[in-house]
């Protein structure tokens, strides 16, 4: 089934800019266009890819919810591989099961990886996550695939929309100066005879 009008309606998203619709307006207006059996593939991808555990699966065998539980599996594994290969640690406790193996994603991965500051590190993964989202779409524009993919971006897109420089600038303050606080804490009883 297509879904020629509202794939044709959904506005352009990029990583750069905020996105024109939130997550919830794009699920309510799926919500009047897909099929149950649609809506439940939609709901399940997009369940799967807020999992920041990787415990999660996809409560479906669709070959595109497959495709894309491989690939962020295998993005997920590839970090866990570089940061423990990095720290002299076996990274095999960390890797989960996948099918297909796409053999860019490591050596993307590790140039991700690479960058020196983390802002960068996470951009260059996000894009790889939608590049990654992009082939696996395919080349229908008006099937279910598109739909999925463009609210797979639209929760990359409302990520980077989210961040805030000053924000995270006062977390990170305030992080430290728990540390700070805590370490003070602790330094009059160690040094207590």
């Amino acid at each position: 089934m297509s879904y020629y009008f509202l794939a044709a309606s959904l506005p352009m998203l990029t990583l750069d800019a905020p996105p024109q619709m939130s997550s919830a307006e794009f699920k309510s207006i799926c919500g009047d266009h897909l099929t149950s059996a649609h809506e439940s593939l939609f709901d399940s991808v997009l369940a799967f890819a807020a999992d920041t555990t990787g415990s999660a699966r996809p409560a479906t065998e669709h070959p595109f919810a497959r495709s894309i539980f491989d690939s962020e599996t295998q993005i997920r594994n590839s970090i866990a591989k570089e940061r423990a290969g990095s720290k002299g640690v076996d990274a095999s406790a960390y890797q989960r099961d996948h099918g297909a193996y796409d053999c860019h994603i490591p050596q993307a991965v590790s140039e991700a990886l690479s960058h020196g500051n983390p802002r960068d590190t996470e951009l260059a993964v996000d894009k790889l996550r939608w590049s990654v989202i992009e082939e696996r779409q395919g080349t229908e524009a008006f099937g279910i695939e598109a739909i999925v993919a463009y609210g797979l971006k639209l929760k990359l897109a409302e990520r980077w929309a989210s961040l805030d420089q000053d924000a995270g600038r006062k977390s990170f303050e305030a992080i430290i100066q728990t540390l700070v606080d805590d370490q003070g804490q602790k330094q009059p009883e160690e040094n207590t005879p």
